[in-house]
């Protein structure tokens, strides 16, 4: 039997019994599955998972990054969200960037000098993956967390082989780790990007996970790491403090919830798109969508007309700067934007 999937274009349903884990890189994937295998949760799962990614996809995932978290525990029937999003440092202040235009791509309404608001030390916020992972350690795991965190130390110190998703997203970001020495130093090998199969080491990254896996939280959000991150950001001309970073802490609420054609929808009440996304299927769920053609003209044109205006304009942009060719070009302007 298969324990992992290969990934290709077409996608098939996977049917399970006791549980599955769905990632973006494999190795991930095996991690979460072999936490369930160990007798863990679900998430024991996801934080085991979620710190490998932090490991073996390091252009998408982050120990100092942001997230929220939906738990709905099935016996007791418990739904909670765990909001781990990023927060502003408390000395950033409203004239810290100086916006020279509107953004005509990306997800930013407005393009910034330098692109200081989107690269560098002043556009670090206050982290909050590891203090949000650890929160709901601390309130549903039933595993170690030394235990959930061996995986990703493992992958950390002894490496690695880079995917081509990976050599190419580390490629794509060689000026910026030339501008960042410690960046370059370690995912660029003689200078160049990886090739894939070729080994990817972090072995800074694995100290800290080993930290992360006896102090928890205060591994990064206190002590000596923090202090070192305000030196950096104090040298560089960044506002964010150690102070920044003892005083942050994951949101525990309730989740908030909507039905969708007899399902009940649940998600996280944080400024992130969740609650227009809720509205929109209360949009959709007036409309017959299952009978339109998937990618049709009026499929795209009914869900475009009930999603949010943001993600209309985001869909104008992408046509506009990015698909050149191919099936999208087959759609009217007014179809995409309307």
């Amino acid at each position: 039997m298969n324990s992992r999937s290969v990934w290709r274009p077409d996608k098939d349903e996977v049917v399970v019994e006791n549980g599955a884990v769905a990632t973006a890189h494999p190795i991930a994937a095996q991690v979460g599955v072999d936490i369930l295998r160990q007798g863990g949760n679900a998430v024991d799962a996801a934080i085991a998972t979620g710190f490998c990614l932090n490991v073996v996809e390091p252009s998408s995932s982050c120990i100092a990054g942001h997230g929220q978290m939906i738990v709905f525990m099935a016996e007791t029937k418990q739904r909670v969200a765990i909001d781990y999003g990023h927060r502003a440092p408390r000395g950033a202040t409203p004239d810290m960037f100086r916006v020279i235009g509107q953004s005509e791509v990306g997800n930013g309404i407005y393009q910034v000098e330098d692109n200081a608001n989107a690269i560098g030390h002043r556009s670090v916020g206050v982290p909050g993956v590891t203090a949000g992972m650890c929160r709901a350690h601390e309130l549903f795991g039933t595993l170690p967390l030394e235990q959930l965190l061996e995986a990703a130390i493992h992958y950390a110190r002894e490496g690695f082989e880079a995917n081509s998703t990976t050599a190419l997203g580390i490629a794509n970001n060689m000026a910026n780790f030339e501008r960042f020495g410690d960046a370059a130093r370690i995912f660029l090998t003689d200078g160049y990007p990886p090739t894939p199969g070729s080994k990817v080491i972090q072995s800074d990254l694995a100290d800290t996970l080993e930290r992360i896996a006896r102090e928890g939280k205060d591994a990064l959000h206190c002590g000596d790491v923090a202090h070192a991150i305000e030196e950096e950001m104090s040298a560089n001309g960044g506002v964010l403090t150690a102070q920044d970073l003892a005083d942050f802490e994951p949101i525990v609420s309730d989740v908030v919830t909507t039905t969708y054609r007899g399902n009940e929808i649940l998600s996280c009440p944080v400024p992130a798109g969740t609650v227009t996304g809720l509205q929109t299927l209360n949009i959709l769920e007036n409309f017959d969508l299952g009978g339109l053609d998937h990618c049709s003209t009026e499929h795209l044109h009914l869900f475009i007309e009930a999603a949010p205006a943001r993600f209309r304009r985001s869909v104008f942009i992408h046509r506009r700067s990015r698909f050149r060719a191919g099936a999208v070009r087959r759609y009217s302007l007014e179809a995409l934007c309307a």
